[in-house]
């Protein structure tokens, strides 16, 4: 967790500075990266009395001779890699089984959580809705030094995927498409180890219980729709960041170890610049709730510095908005109401076990009994840590806001966004149920351990399977309607790796220029119906003037993707195109005549059951990148033909 908050806060932050000041791409991130470090060590080294030329010369010398040791160390590399298989073997068997197999299934359950979620993204290539494709702008804004737009939204998401797709050479595309899997991956594993903590490592079993409900049955006792949780949410990414951050904090008010203030404060920076829904609403009042629960007896040393260290890291992170917004005369009061109330969030749940108010209701009860079970295991010494009490009474409150008592005309939460945040604490509350239930079952069978376990991980294994079958199994299904034609972006995928960028266009619906920002040309079907008619005239002219005469500077691209559904027209959104049927049945007659017409090449480039996508060849080898890769030679001028003949 220190790594992903540490690292990943720094990387976020990274990325803002340097595209604000116009330097941002992947080797200058490293650079930073690597020298923040360098910096650090020799502001250590100034404090102990050296110079900076001093401090560099005791760096230069520990690195020679680190370098002169691990080469007198050296072995062979099979004499390494045999003496490392023994310690491996050594290590295992001196692991108690007992102790690594959580950690094991908790890997496994985080994984089946990612699969759940990865299964609509793999069977539906188009996205899930349109929002996915202003945030795949965003991410392709940053290739262009382009941080803050016309408004100074929250960018932590796109930096995180831009920054993943130059790693992996994946495109930003796919990665959007499955980028809520992947954060439910370390959502699943943080609710194992929230829940750990919670219990001081005392019940693995129960938090495997809590993680297993997030992971494999999340809508039927938590408010959440898998079609939200699949593709990028920057709600879920940003709790990534505010829960281990929360942790981390009520362990610092009573530790007070300067190292943790850094993962602390990287952890807030990170969650504003990625959701200030979250930042605002989940983590700054959690984090100031969390200074009620230091002892008495650290409240006069501890909580001054913990304040200042919250609202020094709480204003210079949410500083670049204002600033953005004074500079472009935007209110502040609208920026932060459009923040804290999205539109685009909303809240359905047709596989919850009931309504989610009555739902809610019955949680704050079970919370209330178990705070009251808590004080009483409190008051007898049964337990002696206020971990599980401070959560409830958490859980409580968030309860609370959901139940119909809550005033929402006076209070600004927007319910809709809170829901991932909910559904995480409700897992984390289910588990907290089921180590009261195993504190009961070892109460009862206490002289007997081996029944306990026994007890403890079949009734565990029975409540799951129970759930698993009231809700008619492992639900994978999607709930909202398609955007576009899974072919058309099966078809798009192709294109766009065998083809070389700005050497063909597409012709899709208006929304797909967003595709084509930065990689290709693009033209809306109305655009191609109206004037493409006449390019390509101007076109036909073209070739039959001489070489010598022609100006290449206006020619159509190399190739031309036409993107037509199939009959019955359903899988375009009406607001992606406006009457689908009509616009296809056009570009249909349109394909028709021009396909009469001499020295025209138009040939079907891809089709499946939805979606018929064709090219317009007007010059053969120009934009295939195989082809562009194999006429290295001037007199190839064949290009791919030519060498393999």
């Amino acid at each position: 967790m220190y790594s992903w908050i540490g690292l990943g806060g720094l990387i976020i932050v990274d990325v803002m500075i340097l595209t604000v000041l116009g330097l941002y791409d992947f080797i200058s991130l490293l650079v930073t990266l690597l020298l923040i470090p360098f910096l650090v060590h020799v502001y250590r080294e100034r404090k102990t009395g050296l110079t900076t030329s001093e401090a560099l010369t005791k760096i230069e010398t520990n690195i020679i001779a680190q370098h002169v040791r691990w080469i007198e160390n050296t072995v062979s590399v099979w004499n390494l890699f045999k003496g490392g298989m023994h310690e491996k073997a050594r290590e295992i068997k001196e692991k108690n089984l007992k102790d690594t197999s959580p950690r094991i299934i908790a890997f496994l359950l985080a994984a089946v959580a990612a699969i759940i979620r990865i299964i609509p993204a793999v069977q539906n290539s188009a996205p899930f809705s349109r929002t996915w494709y202003f945030e795949l702008t965003n991410v392709k804004m940053l290739s262009l030094q382009n941080y803050f737009g016309a408004i100074p939204e929250p960018k932590g998401i796109h930096v995180i995927v831009h920054v993943f797709s130059t790693l992996t050479q994946v495109t930003p595309e796919l990665i959007l498409h499955i980028l809520g899997a992947l954060t439910s991956f370390f959502l699943a594993l943080i609710i194992y180890w929230v829940i750990n903590v919670i219990t001081d490592n005392k019940n693995p079993v129960a938090a495997l219980f809590g993680m297993a409900i997030y992971a494999i049955t999340p809508m039927y006792l938590t408010p959440i729709i898998l079609d939200m949780e699949v593709e990028a949410n920057s709600i879920s990414l940003a709790l990534t960041f505010a829960i281990p951050t929360c942790v981390f904090f009520l362990r610092q008010i009573r530790l007070d170890k300067k190292a943790f203030w850094f993962y602390i404060v990287m952890g807030v920076f990170a969650t504003a610049l990625i959701n200030l829904f979250v930042f605002l609403i989940v983590l700054l009042p959690t984090l100031f709730l969390g200074l009620f629960t230091l002892p008495l007896k650290l409240y006069a040393s501890r909580l001054s510095k913990a304040l200042i260290y919250l609202i020094l890291s709480a204003s210079v992170a949410v500083s670049p908005y204002i600033i953005a917004c004074m500079v472009n005369g935007i209110s502040l009061r609208d920026f932060f109401q459009q923040e804290l109330f999205d539109t685009l969030v909303f809240s359905y749940f047709p596989n919850l076990i009931t309504f989610l108010d009555e739902l809610s209701m019955y949680y704050l009860m079970g919370a209330g009994v178990l705070i009251i079970i808590n004080i009483i295991l409190l008051a007898l010494k049964v337990i002696d840590q206020k971990k599980e009490l401070v959560f409830l009474v958490l859980f409580a409150l968030i309860a609370y806001v959901y139940t119909p008592y809550f005033p929402f005309s006076y209070i600004l939460i927007d319910p809709d966004q809170l829901n991932l945040f909910y559904a995480v604490t409700i897992a984390v509350f289910l588990g907290i149920v089921f180590l009261n239930i195993s504190r009961l079952f070892g109460y009862l069978v206490k002289r007997s351990k081996n029944t306990y376990n026994i007890i403890n991980i079949s009734s565990a294994a029975g409540l799951l399977g129970l759930i698993i079958f009231l809700q008619q199994g492992i639900l994978i299904s999607r709930a909202l309607p398609e955007t576009l034609p899974n072919g058309f972006f099966e078809a798009y995928y192709e294109i766009v790796g065998e083809r070389v960028p700005y050497t063909y266009a597409t012709v899709g619906p208006e929304l797909d220029r967003q595709l084509a920002l930065n990689r290709h040309f693009f033209m809306n079907y109305e655009f191609f119906l109206d004037n493409y008619g006449v390019i390509d005239s101007l076109y036909q002219q073209y070739l039959e003037l001489p070489k010598a005469m022609r100006a290449g500077e206006e020619i159509p691209p190399a190739s031309i993707f036409l993107f037509l559904e199939k009959p019955p027209y359903s899988g375009i959104q009406q607001g992606i195109l406006y009457n689908s049927q009509s616009t296809m049945s056009d570009m249909q007659q349109w394909i028709q005549v021009f396909e009469t017409l001499e020295d025209r090449i138009i040939e079907v480039y891809y089709e499946s059951e939805d979606a018929i996508i064709y090219e317009i060849v007007n010059r053969e080898k120009e934009s295939k990148i195989n082809a562009v890769l194999m006429n290295i030679f001037p007199e190839n001028e064949e290009g791919t033909d030519a060498i393999q003949q």
